[in-house]
C-alpha cells in the first residue's frame, strides 16, 4: 500500500496551511456552537472535513485516509501480523510482527517523536484496550545553525545573545577577536576544555557576558554544537557603542 510522510507546509506558506489543517476542528466547534446540529452529526462532518483535507490538501493516500480513521493512527502497511486478532484465540493467528518504513527526507533538522500504539481486541464485544510506545528520532543532515541576535554593552564588557536559528544547538561556545589565522583544531581545543562556554537560557537562545571588550567592531567566533556531536563554526560582526 506504499508510504505516506507528512508534509507540515503543503502550500508553502505557514498561514495558509495552519488555516487549511485547523478548518475541520473550526468546522465541528462551529457547528455544536450554533446549537442546530446535534453533536454526532457535527462530529461526521468534521470527521469528513479532515478526511478532505487529508486527501487533497496534504496529498495522502485515499485508502490510508479512509482507513487511518479508525484510530487516528496509520496503518502499518509493510507488514501488520497480530499473534491474536478481532476474532480471538481460536481464530488464526499471526507471528506477532509489525513492520513500517518511515520516510524521514522530509522531516525538519531536529527531533522528532514517533509514537506506536498497539492495540489488543477483545471478543466480548467491549473495547478495545492498548499501549503507547514513543521514540525520539534526531534528523542531523546539515551543520547547526547559529547567529548573534542581540550585542550590547553591560557591565564593562559585551552581553551577547545566540539563537540557534534551525533549533538544533545543545552547546554554544563564543570568542571575541580571535586571529584571523586561528586553526579550526585551535578552536575545538578551546570547546573541550569548556571554554566560552554560553549559558542556555531558552530552548534555541544562549547567552555570554564577555568581559574587557572595547567599543568599536569586533570579531564574534561561534562554534555550535549538536546533540550528536555534529559542530559548526560561524564568524560574525558585532558593534560595540
Amino acid at each position: 500500500m506504499g508510504t505516506y510522510t507528512q508534509v507540515y507546509d503543503p502550500f508553502g506558506n505557514t498561514i495558509i496551511s495552519t488555516i487549511v489543517a485547523a478548518f475541520p476542528i473550526v468546522l465541528l466547534l462551529g457547528l455544536i456552537a450554533t446549537g442546530k446540529i446535534k453533536s454526532h452529526w457535527a462530529a461526521l462532518l468534521g470527521l469528513a472535513a479532515m478526511v478532505l483535507v487529508a486527501i487533497f490538501a496534504y496529498r495522502m493516500p485515499t485508502n490510508m485516509a479512509l482507513s487511518d480513521t479508525a484510530y487516528g493512527f496509520e496503518r502499518f502497511q509493510e507488514k501488520s501480523s497480530p499473534l491474536i486478532g478481532p476474532g480471538g484465540i481460536g481464530a488464526p493467528r499471526g507471528d506477532g510482527e509489525f513492520r513500517q518504513i518511515v520516510t524521514a527526507s522530509k522531516l525538519e533538522e531536529g527531533v522528532h517523536f514517533l509514537t506506536v500504539r498497539a492495540w489488543r481486541h477483545r471478543t466480548d464485544g467491549g473495547p478495545a484496550v492498548y499501549s503507547d510506545f514513543k521514540r525520539a528520532i534526531y534528523v542531523d543532515r546539515l551543520p547547526p545553525q547559529s547567529r548573534v541576535e542581540s550585542a550590547q554593552a553591560a557591565g564593562g564588557g559585551l552581553e551577547i545573545d545566540v539563537r540557534s536559528t534551525d533549533g538544533t544547538a545543545a552547546r554554544v561556545y563564543a570568542y571575541i577577536d580571535l586571529p584571523a589565522n586561528t586553526s579550526k583544531q585551535a578552536i575545538l581545543a578551546r570547546t573541550d576544555k569548556g571554554e566560552g562556554q554560553l549559558a542556555r537560557v531558552d530552548r534555541d537562545l544562549f547567552r555570554a557576558q564577555l568581559a574587557g571588550v572595547a567599543s568599536g567592531s569586533h570579531v564574534l567566533t561561534i562554534a555550535t554544537f549538536e546533540p550528536t556531536g555534529t559542530r559548526n563554526i560561524q564568524r560574525e560582526t558585532v558593534t560595540v557603542p
